[in-house]
C-alpha cells in the first residue's frame, strides 16, 4: 500500500441546503467551494466532496466521497477529524470511514447524534 493512496466514503445527515451546510463548515475554518450538486472541501489540495444527490427529503444524507490518492494518509485523517469535530459541534449526524487502497478501514468516524 502506498502511504498516499486512500479514500473516504459515508454520509452526513443534514436536513437543510448545501449552502447552509457550507456556511457552517466555513465558519469552522474548513475551506468550502459550493458547486451545483456538491460541496468541495479543502480545495485546492483535495477531492473531498459532500455530494448533494437525491436530497429531496430532510432525512436524505449528503454522500461523503473523497480521494486521497497522492495525499499523505495523515493529511486525509486530519481532514476527516476536522470535519467530524465541526459536525459534532453542530450536532449533525454522520457516519463515514477512511479506507486504504485495499478497502481496509483505517478509521471510522461516527457521530453520537442520531439521524
Amino acid at each position: 500500500m502506498s502511504e498516499s493512496d486512500s479514500f473516504v466514503q459515508g454520509n452526513v445527515f443534514y436536513g437543510a441546503t448545501k449552502e447552509d451546510l457550507a456556511q457552517l463548515l466555513s465558519a469552522a475554518g474548513i475551506p468550502v467551494v459550493v458547486g451545483p450538486w456538491k460541496l468541495t472541501l479543502f480545495e485546492p489540495y483535495a477531492h473531498f466532496h459532500l455530494r448533494y444527490v437525491g436530497n429531496i427529503a430532510p432525512d436524505s444524507p449528503f454522500t461523503v466521497d473523497a480521494s486521497g490518492y497522492g495525499i499523505p494518509l495523515g493529511t486525509v485523517e486530519d481532514w476527516c477529524t476536522q470535519l467530524a469535530a465541526c459536525l459534532d459541534k453542530q450536532a449533525i449526524a454522520y457516519d463515514y470511514g477512511h479506507f486504504d487502497a485495499q478497502q481496509d478501514v483505517i478509521r471510522e468516524y461516527t457521530s453520537q447524534s442520531s439521524h
